[in-house]
This record gives C-alpha cells, sequence and structure tokens, in this order.
C-alpha cells in the first residue's frame, strides 16, 4: 500500500505541475503577444493543429514513398503475420 500511494501521489503532483505550468505558459504568451488569454488559447490550438497537419502529411509521404497503401487490405487477415509451423504466413502466402 505505501508504494502505490507514493506513485499516486506523484502522479497527481506531476498533474497538478502540468497544469499549472501551461496556465503560466498561457499567460505569459498572452502578455507578451498583448492579447487576451483567449486568443493566446486559440494560437496553441492552431499551432497544434498546423503541426499535426505536417507531422501527418509527412507520415503519408513516407507510407505511399514505401508503397504501403491508405487502402484497408481485403482480406482481414492480409495485415497480420501469422507463424505455423515455422513459416511465416502473409496474405496466405508461406515463407521460409
Amino acid at each position: 500500500m505505501g508504494q502505490s500511494s507514493l506513485i499516486l501521489a506523484l502522479l497527481f503532483g506531476k498533474m497538478v505541475f502540468s497544469v499549472w505550468s501551461l496556465v503560466i505558459y498561457l499567460n505569459a504568451l498572452a502578455e507578451v503577444q498583448q492579447f487576451s488569454i483567449f486568443r493566446a488559447i486559440g494560437n496553441v490550438i492552431i499551432a497544434a493543429i498546423l503541426i499535426g497537419l505536417v507531422f501527418g502529411v509527412f507520415w503519408y509521404l513516407i507510407l505511399y514513398t514505401l508503397g504501403m497503401s491508405a487502402q484497408p487490405a481485403s482480406n482481414a487477415g492480409a495485415a497480420f503475420q501469422i507463424l505455423q509451423e515455422g513459416r511465416m504466413f502473409i496474405n496466405d502466402k508461406a515463407f521460409q
């Protein structure tokens, strides 16, 4: 009980400090940009969306370059590799 309550207390403290650092960050951003706190929140959300889109496009381009299509496989088991008797089966084809 002692170790688990210590871990729970540390996690709770980390959560409190994370929220507090977000509050401080947003207040500092609003002060630097001379905006309201709501505009600072909007700036952070827009930046997160743009970064997510850039990483999403790069991820898609990497997968497309490697020849992995974004469309689902026709066979539900095609995405899985199954080992049977020392052989690997992909799309019902056996490999050594």
